[in-house]
Parts: C-alpha cells; structure tokens; sequence
C-alpha cells in the first residue's frame, strides 16, 4: 500500500471509488471540481493505493481557523486493517504541518462504529444542534 497525493490522472478513478462506496455526491464531486482542488492545492486529496487501485481517500479543506476532513472512505473489503488509521494519520500530520490547531469532520451521529474509530484516535464527538446547507451555483 501506498500513501500519495492525488494527481490530476487519478480523478476518474477517484469518482468511480466515491461511487462503488456510496459517497460520491454529484454537485461537489464532477471531475472539474476535483480537477481544480487538485490543482490549487496538491495536498488536499489523499489516497491510498495497492497495485494501482485507488483503495481510500481522504478529502481536505485546509483553513488557519479549522482545517476539515472531508470525503474519508475505505473501501469496504479492506477495513479493519490499518489503512484508515495511516491515511487519518497522514492527514493530520499535514494539517498540523501547515499549523493548523483545529480540525472537524462530519459523522453519523447513530455510526457508533465509526464515532468509535475517532475517539480511539483522540477526535472529540461533538453535538451540534445544526444541519449542514448548501447552495449550488
């Protein structure tokens, strides 16, 4: 397995894994839109990768204020072996690098697994009475 950056020749791939895992989301996730997020900042997609597969993915926004995790997925047949905790582990690393002292990420507040994954690695559950909103333009 390998860590990297996403590079611009990954983005077909990269759609097509958000799909297979059921995480792709047609207004933020068109190819152009991951095209220019690649190249406005190299590090804002992470991958892992074996033999040229794309396997899991990290999206993040990067910000001073509060960095966020985005678009975390590890494909289903290899969870539970260490790949989401080195690809979470990468991704704060670099958030850190860039000195940034807040991170968030949105979870399924009724995922007790996953909310479970998080706190083992020191991520704090935090209840907001609020929903996410968006606007396409």
């Amino acid at each position: 397995m390998k860590i990297r950056s996403a590079k611009v020749s990954d983005i077909k791939n990269l759609i097509l894994f958000l799909k297979k895992n059921e995480m792709y989301n047609k207004h933020i996730d068109k190819e152009s839109i991951i095209r220019k997020k690649i190249l406005h900042d190299k590090e804002s997609i992470i991958v892992a990768s074996s033999e040229e597969n794309i396997i899991a993915c990290i999206f993040i926004v990067f910000d001073p204020w509060r960095s966020h995790i985005h678009h975390f997925v590890v494909d289903k047949k290899i969870r539970n072996r260490g790949v989401g905790t080195k690809l979470l582990k990468n991704a704060e690393d670099l958030i850190k690098k860039r000195k940034c002292e807040l991170a968030t990420l949105c979870v399924n507040k009724n995922e007790e697994q996953v909310i479970g994954f998080y706190r083992k690695r020191k991520w704090n559950f935090v209840p907001y009475e609020s929903s996410n909103m968006e606007k396409v333009f």
